[in-house]
């Protein structure tokens, strides 16, 4: 069994994450900034498009591997990783609906995945 397009996807999954929270930052910092800043001078703003770019290209070897009907309802462990970082790195509360959530992605996940990559 060949766990190169498992581990491709982790990656992607971990990729576009990160650059979500890095737009974020960026964000922040726009909104903080008390001067015009430009958003393409935004360092955050620019490494999250680098990141979304590596993603991408690990994206196309999952495709290349796993059918996209399968492949595409598994980034939604984007929102386990986004919800759990932003915990962290942001100091964002997280209520207990939002907890239940992650639960349900969590399963559905692992439905989705039995007996088909892993």
């Amino acid at each position: 069994m060949n766990n190169l397009p498992l581990f491709y996807l982790l990656i992607t999954v971990l990729l576009t994450s990160v650059a979500q929270l890095l737009q974020k930052q960026a964000a922040i910092e726009l909104s903080e900034s008390t001067h015009q800043a430009s958003l393409l001078s935004n360092l955050n703003f620019i490494l999250s498009g680098v990141l979304l770019g590596v993603a991408l290209i690990t994206w196309l070897q999952v495709l290349n591997s796993i059918e996209v009907s399968l492949a595409y309802p598994m980034l939604s462990l984007n929102y386990i990783v986004v919800l759990v970082l932003a915990k962290f790195f942001f100091g964002e509360s997280v209520p207990t609906h939002r907890w239940i959530g992650v639960a349900c992605v969590v399963a559905g996940v692992a439905v989705l995945a039995s007996g088909s990559i892993i």
